[in-house]
């Protein structure tokens, strides 16, 4: 079993966490500037045995999209063209931290 990789993609820095090996815990790992990303990404799936990403996916209560939904969107979509191998998950920002949690463990 490998790592999941949690991915809070923004314009300009994207928070990034990742899993132990049994995903189990997940741990806040860092703050990446989003222009470097790409590299950050591609040194973690060497090096950690990434199995899958997390990625938040920004909506408003109501479900509907934000101003960064798009952004979002086009980073999903160029991870999975890089790593067709890995699947992507995507779970709604606008939920609550606790909720978020159970979420992610039901995705993964």
């Amino acid at each position: 079993m490998g790592k999941a990789l949690g991915i809070d993609y923004g314009t300009k820095r994207t928070g990034i966490a990742i899993t132990d090996v049994i995903q189990i815990i997940a741990s806040g790992l860092t703050t990446v500037s989003t222009h470097k990303l790409d590299d950050f990404i591609a040194n973690l799936v060497i090096s950690d045995d990434i199995e899958c990403f997390v990625v938040g996916d920004p909506k408003n209560l109501d479900g509907s999209n934000t101003d960064s939904t798009g952004h979002v969107n086009g980073f999903v979509k160029r991870l999975q063209k890089t790593y067709p191998s890995i699947p992507v998950h995507q779970l709604m920002n606008a939920l609550p931290l606790k909720l978020q949690n159970r979420v992610f463990w039901l995705v993964v």
